[in-house]
């Protein structure tokens, strides 16, 4: 049997009068995990300044379960099909690492590259004042 492609079974049976009669089955071996792509609006090792993130990914078969790993606390993250993501909103200042992780119904299961995201909503003012009382 091939993984991960329609196969078959097929048995004949024949007894001493020479009657024949056969049967056939069909199945597919899964051996493949979910592959999760991050997408768009997805922070891709950078500093953002907003306070609200979300990460989204699309995967290569529907899983039965999807978890985002943020800083080391697992999520899970809301969608159908093939794409999914979660939300965060006013997350306080700082660095933040996070992965996906995926698994289908046949236990085969899969994880992101570690990507991380700098939030720095609170703007540091220092050059501004500096601008605006130079020092003679």
């Amino acid at each position: 049997a091939i993984p991960n492609q329609l196969n078959n079974i097929t048995i004949f049976l024949n007894n001493s009068n020479g009657n024949t009669n056969s049967s056939q089955v069909f199945f597919t071996l899964d051996t493949l995990a979910p592959v999760a792509s991050y997408t768009s609006s997805t922070p891709n090792n950078e500093t953002l300044n907003t306070n609200d993130v979300t990460v989204n990914v699309t995967l290569t078969e529907t899983p039965s379960s999807a978890l985002l790993e943020w800083n080391g606390t697992n999520y899970t993250m809301n969608g159908q099909g093939l794409s999914r993501f979660y939300s965060f909103n006013d997350i306080g200042d700082g660095n933040y690492s996070f992965r996906v992780y995926a698994n289908d119904s046949l236990g085969n299961s899969n994880f992101t590259a570690f990507r991380w995201a700098y939030i720095n909503v609170t703007r540091n003012f220092s050059s501004f004042i500096s601008n605006l009382c130079p020092s003679n």
